[in-house]
């Protein structure tokens, strides 16, 4: 991040006592409302969203670092000037609502992409241990040209297929399929339909390209039971709202600790590798040896039941982000996304025990590899 941006930043930040702020941008404070998302902005406000959606400076600046994501300034011209808002912005405004409600995953965007063919990737491997009791799982949904979303309530086996425009639900039922199978995986049974008509008084999109608003707004209000009390005419001041949120709440680190926050994240990976492959060691004799076991060995090791394997669930995210990315040169992704479930997990158990063979060869499955430094430095931020 240059350094004039950094001096910007602090003196903006600082210039405003945050008491001022605090009203409808904390992220304590942010409610389903028009009294928080339609206040009147300060001027120090107005001032924050021309240096962040200026079009005359440079597009990668990094202004904001949200759920391990890096938001350039090219995210917030989506959101801030009125275009179709891209994937990246969307997942983290999404990740803002899941810290607000409790009980509630909110999925990346571009990882729902793979669950869809040709990839059909297992939804299991993103989705948290604990995805069965949790009483919302959001998933925003692309599909060609147009913002989609399906949210999940596993509890009330109840599945809301929403789509801005078309009040009666998503238009090409076939893409409901994997959501649907999921809802299966998740609780078994008959589950509750609804849809944008079953919502009184949710609002429609109008000829606009504020799908992606719409979608995150529909989630924002369901998830947090408020009131419908936006149209498609507050969609620019909703948009700008989002911005001075991920903003003020979300600031962009310093190089040192985003090394140190790599380096933590790098250390969890090793030790839960650590903590696994001591575990398999352990129940491999109980599961061969008890022939009233309920759970063999590699059910033990299965994403969703006691412990997940990161490492895959990270290489996953990491693809579906490289797709959805500009890089100058080819880039290819781990051999063991295509790989079927079952090879999948042998690959995991080979990387996680070795027991000092070639780690070289363990990891290889999930390595990417890339023909620039550039586009390798790109990947790496």
């Amino acid at each position: 991040m240059s350094s004039s941006r950094s001096n910007n930043s602090e003196e903006l930040q600082t210039s405003t006592d945050d008491s001022e702020l605090d009203d409808f941008t904390s992220l304590q404070k942010i409610t389903p409302s028009r009294a928080c998302w339609g206040q009147e902005l300060l001027d120090i406000q107005t001032q924050q969203l021309e240096d962040i959606i200026d079009k005359n400076r440079s597009p990668t600046e990094h202004i904001a670092y949200v759920n391990n994501l890096v938001l350039s300034r090219s995210d917030f011209w989506s959101i801030g000037l009125g275009s179709e808002v891209n994937g990246m912005i969307l997942s983290s405004c999404l990740k803002v609502i899941e810290k607000k409600v409790a009980s509630m995953f909110a999925a990346s965007s571009h990882v729902v992409a793979t669950w869809s063919p040709p990839l059909s990737l297992n939804p299991m491997l993103h989705l948290p241990a604990n995805a069965t009791s949790l009483q919302w799982i959001v998933l925003p949904v692309w599909l060609p040209g147009h913002w989609n979303l399906c949210i999940l309530k596993p509890q009330a086996r109840e599945i809301f297929f929403l789509d801005p425009l078309c009040g009666t639900g998503w238009r090409d039922q076939s893409r409901t399929i994997p959501f649907r199978n999921l809802a299966q995986i998740l609780a078994p049974g008959p589950w509750k339909t609804l849809t944008v008509d079953d919502l009184q008084g949710a609002p429609r999109q109008g000829f606009s390209n504020n799908c992606g608003v719409f979608v995150l707004m529909y989630a924002m209000y369901i998830v947090m039971d408020g009131r419908w009390d936006f149209a498609e005419s507050n969609m620019k001041q909703i948009r700008r709202w989002w911005c001075l949120v991920l903003l003020k709440n979300f600031p962009m680190p310093s190089a040192e600790e985003l090394s140190g926050s790599r380096k933590r994240r790098r250390e969890g990976i090793k030790l839960l590798d650590k903590d696994l492959c001591t575990k398999r060691a352990r129940v491999a004799p109980t599961a061969s040896s008890s022939e009233g076991s309920d759970k063999t060995e590699d059910q033990e090791l299965e994403p969703g039941n006691l412990e997940e394997d990161v490492v895959l669930k990270d290489t996953i995210q990491a693809a579906a982000w490289c797709q959805v990315q500009s890089f100058k040169d080819s880039v290819s992704l781990p051999e063991v996304l295509g790989m079927e479930g079952w090879e999948q997990r042998a690959a995991s158990v080979q990387r996680k025990s070795h027991d000092g063979g070639d780690e070289e060869e363990a990891w290889q499955p999930f390595r990417f590899s890339f023909q620039l430094q550039t586009d390798y430095e790109l990947f790496c931020v």
